[in-house]
């Protein structure tokens, strides 16, 4: 059983972000197999928790705990990368299979057995797949180790700015991919036809319906998005000159780096732990599309299962996913709980063990406010993901319904940022997060689009309000109130 005097005597590094229990849940039920999955463990106290009208979530990794997981993940590296391409096979492989699943489960009728089979298949492969990938994680608050690791002693004598040049992904990220394809599917258009592509629009919407799923809300991006946004191309030519900046953006980094490797002369032992570091980011993005696809079906499951019970879907957001098909059942005691968590939320401790413990209840907000005390600082320190300065108004981001308040100028200021993030991204004069490592999202994109950004603050968004004036230096890894 969780205890304070535990929150009280550990240090923790802290997760953040806007989700239900509904869909959240899925990442829950993957932390405490994920020994059997990927053979790392992840030591944390999960908090989705009631926030006015919506819910946020705060995961709580026990510092010392995990650190103990991050040497034995380097270790691993060190003499074994073909286990990590293994279980990157294994994430692509359950990213399809809960695909084919999730489609063939919302066709089917609510309460047939074919439907509850499929339902089952569904959450063991979404767990697996958190399971096999849970373990990035893990790395996120041990950027100076990472680098060690690599560069060994040379890590001392790299400039900020080789880092970065360095650290940039080798491959596109899927969101870079969606718009190379429909660049491809709109330059037929420009030459045949908005008639002439409707084949192909329909096998991109089928190929990346998912792009704006998050753990919150999810939506179905099928032909008519697409179709609308071929339009929008053909008529305004700046939104191709922006989408092919960005692509050349990507091949002159990849240039830049080749330059600066050869220039280095860094070895073949410390170039092979960079293109496998590199490489990562690829794996963490391949994550974040199994996360979107699950997200969309395990959604949809819940929306069958509230109409058929005659329910709100409102109050079906509060289930977990192990409690739908009980709830389908009629067992009182899950109505109860989910009846509970809707006033507060829920609560999941993991231990060093792999013992899950779920809690509802009031005793929730005092856990939680036991670990925001632990994590809670006047200071605002974190790592440079992409250089450069800026100044600007601070727009806090939690979640999508925020997004309408950002304007171009504002620091973007989140506990982390997601695909769905990347159209106010390039509106920002530079991006603050609360949480982040060596290939997460935020320093991916900001490196990208030239946006200066520091991450892993861990209290952004606590201590920043809106319009506040900041200075953003991540050349130096500063944020300054003015």
């Amino acid at each position: 059983m969780l205890t304070k005097e535990q929150i009280k005597h550990s240090k923790w590094y802290r997760q953040s972000g806007a989700g239900i229990p509904l869909i959240g849940g899925l990442v829950h039920m993957g932390v405490p197999r994920m020994h059997e999955y990927s053979g790392f463990r992840m030591p944390l106290v999960g908090l989705i928790i009631k926030t006015g009208d919506a819910f946020s979530f705060y995961n709580y990794l026990d510092y010392a705990l995990v650190e103990k997981e991050a040497d034995s993940i380097l270790h691993k590296v060190d003499g074994d990368k073909n286990w990590f391409r293994g279980l990157y096979s294994q994430l692509s492989e359950t990213a399809f299979t809960a695909e084919a699943v999730g489609r063939r489960m919302l066709e089917e009728r609510v309460g047939s057995p074919e439907f509850k089979a499929d339902y089952e298949l569904f959450i063991r492969t979404a767990v697996k797949g958190w399971g096999s990938s849970l373990f990035l994680d893990i790395l996120d608050p041990f950027e100076k180790k990472i680098f060690s690791f690599i560069f060994g002693d040379r890590a001392d004598s790299l400039k900020p700015r080789d880092l970065t040049v360095l650290t940039m992904p080798d491959e596109l990220s899927y969101v870079q991919r969606q718009q190379k394809d429909l660049l491809a599917i709109y330059k037929v258009a420009a030459k045949d036809g908005l008639k002439a592509v409707d084949r192909l629009v329909h096998e991109h919407a089928v190929k990346y319906h998912w792009l704006k799923n998050d753990f919150e809300r999810v939506e179905y991006l099928g032909v008519e998005h697409y179709m609308v946004q071929l339009e929008t191309m053909l008529a305004d030519p700046g939104m191709i000159k922006d989408i092919e900046t960005g692509l050349a953006r990507f091949d002159e980094a990849q240039k830049e780096k080749a330059a600066l490797l050869s220039k280095l002369g860094l070895g073949d032992a410390i170039k092979g732990k960079l293109d496998f570091f590199n490489w990562m980011a690829s794996f963490r993005d391949e994550r974040k599309r199994l996360a979107q696809i699950t997200n969309y079906y395990m959604y949809g499951a819940g929306e069958k299962v509230a109409t058929a019970m005659g329910l709100d879907m409102s109050w079906m957001q509060y289930a977990l996913p192990m409690e739908l098909l009980p709830l389908l059942c009629g067992d009182e005691k899950v109505k109860s709980a989910i009846q509970i968590r809707q006033d507060i939320g829920v609560l999941f401790h993991v231990n060093e063990n792999d013992h899950q413990e779920i809690i509802s209840g009031p005793s929730i907000r005092e856990y939680y406010e036991a670990l925001e005390q632990r994590v809670a600082s006047s200071e605002i320190r974190g790592s440079s993901a992409s250089l450069g300065k800026a100044i600007g108004p601070v727009r806090v981001i939690l979640n999508q319904a925020d997004f309408d308040k950002f304007m171009p100028g504002d620091v973007l200021v989140a506990s982390m940022t997601r695909p769905e993030y990347v159209p106010i991204m390039k509106k920002a004069a530079a991006v603050i997060t609360d949480e982040g490592g060596l290939t997460c999202h935020a320093a991916i994109v900001s490196r990208e689009l030239g946006v200066p950004c520091i991450i892993g603050t861990q209290v952004a968004t606590k201590i920043l309000k809106d319009g506040d004036m900041v200075e953003v230096d991540a050349n130096h890894s500063r944020i300054i109130k003015l």
